[in-house]
């Protein structure tokens, strides 16, 4: 069984991201990125729970660590999710295409992969979402020493999105079904609108704080 690129080193991950193959690609180090920063948020949870002087965020800062750890599962498995869907569609690809019943079976697989390919990016932004939520909890309702973590999980899950936003359109140019084409770019772009001005947001005021 293929080991799961999150469970590799940082190392090896970061040697096959820059070595010859395709996968793992933009897709995974996104999914990474989204990892990374709602785990800086649930670090700064668990470094507010227990101490007496932040009492009054316990509550908030318990439930961003249980809703924080799904999230970061989900995008974790999203890393292998993107190159399956990336070896799916090449699969596809290579297909014959001698006779007219093979061109359609063709056709019809890249369509199928190529929704696949467009459904795992689009995941990822519904995570990076959900994500922000959490941050955004507890940016000044969590211990202030780790303030600056906030500022880096809401730049983190920015990045993802914007990586996933790159994914989900490559797709679109590929995508043929209009209905589906038109759901799937109106979600991309409704959560992005949640999701960008929201990271910017949490960005500002931490970064205030240190001016």
């Amino acid at each position: 069984m293929k080991e799961s690129f999150a469970n590799e080193t940082v190392a090896t991950f970061c040697d096959k991201l820059a070595g010859g193959d395709s996968t793992p690609g933009g897709g995974a180090a996104a999914a990474l990125a989204g990892a990374q920063g709602i785990a800086l948020g649930s670090m700064c949870a668990n470094l507010t729970l227990g101490r007496a002087k932040y009492a009054d965020w316990a509550e908030g800062a318990q439930a961003a660590v249980d809703k924080a750890a799904p999230i970061m599962q989900r995008m974790l498995d999203g890393m292998d999710a993107d190159a399956a869907a990336f070896d799916a569609f090449m699969d596809a690809l290579s297909l014959p295409k001698a006779t007219d019943e093979e061109k359609a079976a063709r056709t019809a697989a890249l369509q199928n992969a190529t929704k696949i390919a467009t459904e795992v990016p689009l995941a990822l932004l519904a995570d990076c979402e959900a994500a922000l939520t959490v941050v955004e909890g507890l940016a000044g309702k969590s211990n202030p020493t780790c303030a600056s973590d906030i500022g880096a999980a809401a730049l983190q899950i920015k990045a993802a999105a914007q990586m996933a936003e790159l994914n989900v359109r490559i797709n679109l140019k590929v995508l043929k079904d209009p209905a589906q084409h038109a759901a799937f770019s109106e979600e991309c772009a409704a959560r992005l609108a949640r999701i960008l001005p929201g990271c910017d947001k949490v960005h500002a005021e931490i970064l205030g704080l240190y001016q």
